[in-house]
């Protein structure tokens, strides 16, 4: 039972002052649609595209 051997890891793990983030994956900015707005635009374009009527899920 190495209780402290689970702390050194956690802190090595730990980027220091100097380290630079890293870059999010290409693609992915702050304009990135969240889940819940991405759900919002697709229910609406379900519920007022006729030719969607049929997609429509429960």
């Amino acid at each position: 039972m190495d209780g402290g051997k689970d702390d050194r890891r956690r802190e090595e793990r730990r980027p220091g002052p100097g380290t630079p983030t890293p870059e999010p994956p290409s693609g992915v900015g702050p304009e990135a649609m969240t889940v819940l707005e991405a759900t919002k635009i697709i229910k609406d374009r379900l519920a007022t595209e006729p030719r969607l009527q049929d997609l429509r899920v429960a």
